[in-house]
């Protein structure tokens, strides 16, 4: 088993006999108090992680599991919580999925801004801190994006991804501008001996880019004030997400 154990906000990473431990400061609302995946869970009637989460804030105690979203899209609202440091544990059984299927848990008290997040290889059981998907099934790297990525599986269980432009308020309405499908993302080696462009996105709203570490790089073009935003993601779907944001020094 593979074990996460953490509490309030990181300020110093600790590594120590397979738990990992962060140092506490003022108590976030919802904290992720431990998470212990389970190796070979694929299989539906295998459970596939043990959460332990500490609501200091009080509201309704929901948990979303997302797989691809097509293969596992699940929000499950289990009561209220009156916080106070009230701790919830929960033990999750997915359906069926592919084997090595990232699954990403979501649990908030019913605040969207209030939540923890952590994500498991269903074969191995390794844990990753962070929820990754938004509960629509996209990256989640914010509202503010007018590019969202989608991370699917064909019907060969191979990964493509799905891009949105969105409309509409936060980003919450959009249409399909683009299909990458996995030939094409396989068409670019996994480590290119440089950043090697993958596709523009609506006529250049952004770009994707494959880097030569293996990553996954989202660059967006400037938007009317000038700010340009980047996204970099390790896999589809990722266990590290990446946005930064800078001034384009030729403005809009």
């Amino acid at each position: 088993m593979k074990q996460w154990i953490l509490a309030g906000v990181a300020l110093a990473l600790m590594i120590s006999g397979g738990a990992v431990a962060f140092a506490q400061t003022d108590p976030a609302p919802v904290e992720l108090v431990s998470a212990i995946g389970s190796p070979n869970s694929c299989a539906s009637g295998t459970p596939n992680v043990d959460i332990t989460v500490r609501f200091n804030n009080p509201g309704e105690i929901t948990v979303l599991g997302q797989a691809f979203t097509e293969l596992y899209n699940s929000v499950t609202v289990v009561g209220p919580t009156s916080g106070g440091g009230q701790l919830f544990n929960t033990v999750i059984d997915p359906p069926t999925l592919p084997d090595n299927t990232l699954v990403s848990f979501t649990i908030s008290n019913g605040n969207p801004e209030q939540k923890v997040g952590v994500t498991i290889n269903c074969t191995t059981g390794e844990v990753f801190p962070g929820g990754f998907l938004d509960p629509d099934g996209r990256l989640d790297l914010g509202d503010d994006l007018r590019i969202v990525v989608y991370p699917r599986l064909d019907r060969q269980n191979r990964p493509f991804l799905d891009f949105y432009r969105a409309e509409g308020e936060q980003s919450r309405r959009g249409r399909l501008v683009l299909r990458l499908n996995a030939d094409r993302i396989a068409a670019v080696p996994e480590r290119p001996t440089q950043n090697t462009l993958i596709t523009g996105i609506d006529n250049s709203a952004a770009e994707l880019y494959r880097l030569a570490d293996g990553r996954f790089q989202l660059n967006f073009a400037p938007d009317a004030e000038g700010k340009v935003r980047v996204v970099t993601f390790n896999g589809i779907p990722p266990t590290l997400l990446t946005r930064t944001e800078f001034q384009s020094a030729t403005g809009g």
